[in-house]
């Protein structure tokens, strides 16, 4: 089966937040979509969209001004070695994902893996770029006020520095495991 190997990166971030992952060539932009979900550790809360060659692609079902493209129709193959495009998560926070295409490939395997990747995903309604910084400096500086009720926040104990391949790939055979949901409303905050 032939795959596509994606690099994805989390732009306005540093130090960088990344996945590289191979993703079967024939998966649509929907597919794709989920894919990025499980591999980054999003929660798949809000609305998202992808950007190609200044064309905007998501699900269709909700009213969008300007029209845009059935992100169903597209596929992978179609996106040569090199390709540049953008996925947006939460569009009124504004996580825009770059991915690139790194190559294509054959494999024996027939699921979307994750085969590397950096730090931890921000944590879900974290407010954007800009207001993960500030989290991200809150959790660094113990004498803040809002320190212990920050790294406590996201459900748990938050590590920005954790990335475990593991977890990914646990969270990518859980996504082939269930069928697609049909598309559902989904907050644009």
């Amino acid at each position: 089966m032939r795959f596509h190997q994606l690099h994805i990166s989390l732009v306005g971030v540093e130090p960088a937040i990344w996945r590289r992952v191979n993703v079967p060539s024939h998966a649509t932009l929907e597919e794709l979509y989920r894919v990025i979900q499980a591999a980054m550790g999003w929660l798949d809360r809000h609305v998202h969209a992808f950007e190609i060659e200044g064309r905007r692609y998501e699900l269709q079902g909700r009213e969008p001004d300007p029209p845009v493209t059935d992100e169903r129709m597209v596929r992978l193959f179609g996106l040569p070695v090199g390709s540049r495009f953008t996925y947006e998560y939460d569009l009124a926070k504004e996580w825009v994902h770059e991915i690139v295409v790194e190559s294509t490939h054959e494999s024996d395997d027939n699921l979307a893996l994750c085969v590397d990747g950096a730090r931890a995903c921000p944590p879900e309604d974290s407010g954007g770029a800009s207001r993960y910084r500030e989290l991200l400096g809150t959790l660094a500086d113990p004498d803040r006020e809002e320190h212990e009720e920050t790294v406590t926040w996201p459900g748990g104990s938050f590590d920005p520095d954790a990335f475990r391949l593991q977890t990914a790939n646990a969270a990518l055979v859980a996504l082939y495991r269930q069928p697609p949901e049909p598309p559902r409303k989904r907050t644009a905050r």
